[in-house]
């Protein structure tokens, strides 16, 4: 996992995360987010219940206060990534909007938790870049060819393969056996019919941590301007993350994915063909065997509809297992529904604030 980051904070009128109280009767707290975004295609967001951007966020003693972090990803590829969340104390707020850091609501007061249904995954979707097994259905000779093309084609051409001067019988037949072959890339491969723990990033609730802010975050936000909670990041709640699939895919990602591949011609077949005229040829170029490269040496004289003909014909294809390698990408949107609950024991009325910093690690 590389150290790019990008952080969030839940704030209230200074930029903070606030609530209210009045003897020992808490009310509520009016929250803003801010966002520093780096270069990336995936992108950290914190938003309300409804999706909309966190702008409000009450906080009743007792009474968990949800909302939703999302991280949107446009097709960076499998890579992890995790969601970390710390929280300062709480000061209170004096009449001139200062803030008293002598008085405040520890952060091992204010719990984290989740909804009951804590993750959900919205619009993924795969690109998949397959491979397979390239083979002659039988041996290549001259006459294969003519059965194709016809012998008026046929005795147009001087080729490597034919060698016409000496007749149709003036080649040894070529066997080609299992060339890999790279496949033409499968796009939107829906994937809403797999539950969150078998997407090729995947969301575990095995992951989540939750429990009390132990320690105040002293770094961030408000605790960086109290000269009395010292200088550690406090503790560190993981509030999502994605784990990407590793290796052989199996059970129902694999027959998904196996289920989207093409059905129709080697070549040729726009939207449908298993790989393309040059991949092919390529393919066949670059074997180590000199009858299998020559062959796809004269495979390229022919007219284009011709190749795609003889390709069609002559071959078959078998696909490679799938595994990690094979997906290009995937895009999805990942979703947590952390909850914050305050459950202060001090009795001194007022306003209290401080910063949640949510921050998303790649």
């Amino acid at each position: 996992m590389s150290t790019r980051t990008r952080i969030q904070t839940i704030s209230a009128v200074a930029g903070l995360l606030s609530l209210s109280a009045a003897g020992a009767a808490f009310g509520q707290a009016s929250t803003t987010v801010t966002a520093t975004v780096g270069e990336s295609t995936r992108q950290l967001t914190v938003v309300d219940l409804l999706g909309a951007p966190l702008t409000d966020l009450t906080l009743t003693p007792g009474s968990p206060s949800p909302f939703q972090l999302r991280v949107s990803d446009t097709g960076l590829g499998l890579s992890a990534f995790s969601v970390n969340g710390t929280l300062n104390n709480l000061y209170r707020v004096e009449a001139d909007t200062s803030l008293d850091y002598t008085s405040l609501i520890p952060s091992s007061e204010v719990t984290l938790d989740y909804a009951s249904d804590a993750l959900n995954t919205l619009d993924n979707i795969a690109t998949l870049s397959p491979d397979y097994l390239l083979s002659s259905i039988a041996d290549i000779d001259c006459e294969s060819v003519q059965t194709v093309l016809g012998l008026t084609n046929l005795e147009t051409l001087t080729d490597q393969l034919c060698l016409l001067a000496g007749g149709l019988g003036g080649v040894t037949p070529v066997d080609v056996t299992d060339v890999p072959l790279d496949g033409s890339a499968i796009t939107d491969i829906d994937l809403s019919s797999l539950v969150d723990s078998l997407l090729p990033i995947s969301l575990d609730t095995a992951d989540l941590t939750s429990g009390v802010f132990t320690d105040a975050d002293c770094v961030n936000g408000l605790g960086s301007s109290d000269g009395g909670c010292g200088a550690t990041g406090g503790t560190s709640h993981t509030m999502l993350r994605g784990q990407p699939v590793a290796g052989a895919l199996t059970g129902a990602l694999d027959t998904l994915l196996t289920a989207a591949l093409p059905s129709g011609n080697i070549v040729g077949s726009v939207g449908d063909e298993v790989s393309t005229l040059t991949a092919v040829l390529s393919a066949l170029q670059d074997s180590a065997d000199t009858a299998i490269s020559d062959l796809g040496q004269s495979l390229g004289e022919y007219a284009v509809a011709d190749q795609e003909a003889l390709v069609n014909t002559l071959f078959s294809v078998i696909p490679v297992d799938l595994d990690a390698a094979s997906l290009l990408s995937t895009s999805g949107v990942y979703v947590s529904f952390p909850r914050l609950t305050v459950d202060p024991t001090t009795s001194l009325a007022g306003s209290y604030t401080g910063t949640l910093t949510v921050t998303l690690v790649e």
